[in-house]
This record gives C-alpha cells, sequence and structure tokens, in this order.
C-alpha cells in the first residue's frame, strides 16, 4: 500500500522515491514513453514503443518522480489499477488503457 499523495499535485499514491522499471532508451537515448505497465505486484515500468527496449541490458531502475519529470504526462496515468497498462502511439496522443494479458 502506497503513502498518501503530496499535497504539491502528486497524485500518485507511491512515494516519489519508489523505485520503478524504465529502459536505457528512455532515459539515455530520449525515447519517448508510449507504454506503463502497473503490475499485479504493484510495480511501476515505463516503456517505449513495444519491441523496441527488451533486452535486459536496456533495463535501469529509477525513482517514480524522476521519471514523472522526465514525462509530466505520466501523472495522468496515477490512478492506473494494478493488473493495467495504458499505451498511447506518441507523446501528445490519448493513453488507451487495458487489463494487461
Amino acid at each position: 500500500m502506497g503513502a498518501a499523495p503530496e499535497r504539491s499535485g502528486w497524485r500518485f499514491a507511491d512515494p516519489r522515491s519508489v523505485a520503478v522499471f524504465t529502459t536505457a532508451d528512455v532515459l539515455e537515448r530520449g525515447l519517448p514513453i508510449c507504454l506503463v505497465s502497473h503490475d499485479d505486484d504493484g510495480d511501476w515500468q515505463f516503456h517505449t514503443a513495444a519491441g523496441t527496449d527488451d533486452e535486459v541490458s536496456n533495463a535501469r531502475l529509477v525513482a517514480l518522480g524522476e521519471i514523472a519529470e522526465l514525462d509530466p504526462t505520466l501523472i495522468d496515468l496515477a490512478d492506473l489499477p494494478r493488473g493495467w497498462q495504458a499505451r498511447r502511439r506518441h507523446v501528445g496522443s490519448p493513453w488507451r488503457r487495458a487489463r494487461s494479458n
């Protein structure tokens, strides 16, 4: 169970310091986040287009607050339930939510 949201507009139930998964493609190459997964166990994952960053060596662990600073539109997914994911075609297009397979 996450901490209460902060007064600064932080809407995630998890604190800014919680560790999340992303990739070198996002952090080092600046590719946009187009797939967000909130796993059944509570983990968050932030990826580029599906299939572009599947290598384990590409994985990175960062704070949720850091990833939210990279892309402030991610705050729109703060209420994404566990076991769900959201996709978009590109930055600026709408997020489409669905249960994870």
